[in-house]
């Protein structure tokens, strides 16, 4: 009997085709992960945007709003609250000029789009803090049939005095001629990962300097973000190793190039370690090349990037004609709210270290909540899209480790050893390559101790 079905199962299987795999899907459902946790639960940046971007549609689309009263939204994206979107129609297709009035005539801030249309959304940049701002918009029409102006103003709050630098840190600033803050993008960035790198299509990669992962002398940024003046974020790319510097957009523009450090193997042996052949052996700086689409991340021989110019937009120096050309492209009226529906959830770039990988068993200790660990320990924890957040302080932590009834995953830490022991930073692990289940959290210190916080997180994955 079982030689007549072998015999039927090879003969019909020349006429079965191959089933299509659609990699795509595939990789998408695997970044469709869901959290529910005990933990504080906040959304990424990416997806605030999204989810702004749908109120701000509404609005736009709004044909009772006229240019003798248009809305006004201060600070559209959360993350730049000197600028705003002016939303407004008309009869005829318009041009729109924006003029932000400053301290003297040197210091308008004056920006024309010149693409014309019946329904405006135009960005004002260059408000400034603690202030009631003076604006003036004039539209012409196509044909010049029609010119109107009118002026209105907008209030803005302070800006926290501490907000524009600490040692490593800097929240990217605009000044003007005068040294007037007139623009300020609310994300902390890593002064030590070389600042930011402005892209060909007029959007920035800004590192998040709160995110991090220890590195021998200083905790290195993890998580990068592609911005617009605007504040909204496109994409955010991880760099698990940490990124020592931006070093460049690619020529096609389809890639930019970090410089990384890989760290030594475990368990090298010394003659391993010291080798000159092997930099992800030795620890040697390594150059990684991020695809821009789809956040995938490689090593690269290769150090074939464009490096910005000298004329390109740059944060932090005052305001000239040339750098203004960057805020004159951007776009307007439908074009901007259009490109808003194309605005994707986080692309995760993987490297191979540092790796979740799983473990054969561990022996847990009796569970404490997120107070003890805060009060005996400083350390907090959150959840952010499908990242776990620990705050926590220098060389503490050896593993964090996800445990359930069949199966861990383990974060190593053990090589890196900050300099600076006080040093505070948020530490990010992702979720993205683990099953779905309940899990413990299990932190083991260098010290040999280890807390438990049982069941914290159940991770689950769906088809969208």
């Amino acid at each position: 009997m079982s030689g007549k079905l072998t015999s039927w199962i090879k003969k019909i299987l020349p006429n079965i085709n191959p089933k299509y795999v659609d990699y795509m899907s595939l990789n998408r459902l695997r970044l469709n992960l869901s959290a529910d946790s005990s933990l504080p639960v906040h959304s990424p940046l990416t997806q605030k945007t999204r989810e702004r971007a749908k109120s701000l549609q509404k609005i736009f689309e709004d044909t009772s709003i006229s240019f003798e009263s248009p809305e006004i939204v201060l600070n559209p994206y959360g993350l730049t609250p000197l600028t705003a979107l002016v939303f407004f129609h008309t009869r005829k297709p318009c041009c729109v000029i924006c003029t932000v009035k400053g301290h003297n005539a040197a210091s308008d801030w004056q920006l024309s789009y010149d693409t014309p249309a019946t329904a405006h959304a135009v960005p004002v940049f260059g408000l400034y803090p603690d202030s009631d701002n003076r604006i003036e918009l004039r539209i012409k029409a196509l044909d010049s049939s029609e010119s109107e102006s009118r002026e209105f103003h907008i209030k803005t709050d302070k800006l926290p005095p501490d907000h524009f630098l600490t040692k490593h840190t800097a929240y990217p600033a605009i000044p003007d001629s005068n040294g007037d803050i007139r623009y300020v993008l609310n994300i902390p960035s890593s002064t030590d990962a070389g600042g930011i790198l402005s892209l060909s299509n007029n959007r920035f990669l800004v590192p998040d300097h709160e995110i991090c992962t220890p590195t021998n002398e200083i905790p290195l940024s993890t998580h990068l973000y592609e911005v617009d003046l605007l504040g909204r974020v496109f994409r955010t790319y991880y760099i698990g190793t940490g990124i020592k510097s931006i070093l460049g957009e690619s020529t096609t523009a389809d890639s930019f190039f970090v410089l990384t450090k890989k760290k030594k193997l475990k368990n090298a042996s010394p003659q391993e370690a010291n080798s000159d052949s092997n930099a992800e052996k030795n620890g040697e700086d390594t150059v990684i090349e991020v695809n821009r689409e789809t956040g995938e991340a490689v090593s690269s021989g290769l150090m074939q990037y464009q490096e910005p110019m000298a004329a390109d937009f740059r944060f932090g120096i005052p305001v000239n004609s040339t750098h203004m050309q960057a805020f004159q492209n951007q776009m307007t009226g439908r074009a901007l709210m259009d490109e808003l529906g194309a605005v994707s959830f986080a692309i995760t770039g993987w490297l191979r270290e540092p790796n979740l990988y799983k473990g054969a068993s561990i022996q847990t200790a009796a569970a404490v909540d997120e107070q003890y660990m805060s009060e005996n320990y400083n350390m907090s924890f959150s959840i952010c899209g499908d990242t776990l957040l620990i705050q926590t302080t220098g060389n503490d932590i050896q593993e964090v480790v996800f445990s359930k009834s069949d199966r861990i995953y383990q974060l190593d830490l053990t090589a890196p050893l900050l300099t600076s022991p006080e040093t505070r930073y948020r530490l990010a692990v992702p979720f993205t390559e683990m099953y779905s289940g309940t899990y413990s959290i299990v932190i083991r210190f260098r010290d040999g101790g280890q807390e438990v916080l049982a069941d914290t997180i159940t991770l689950s994955r769906t088809r969208k």
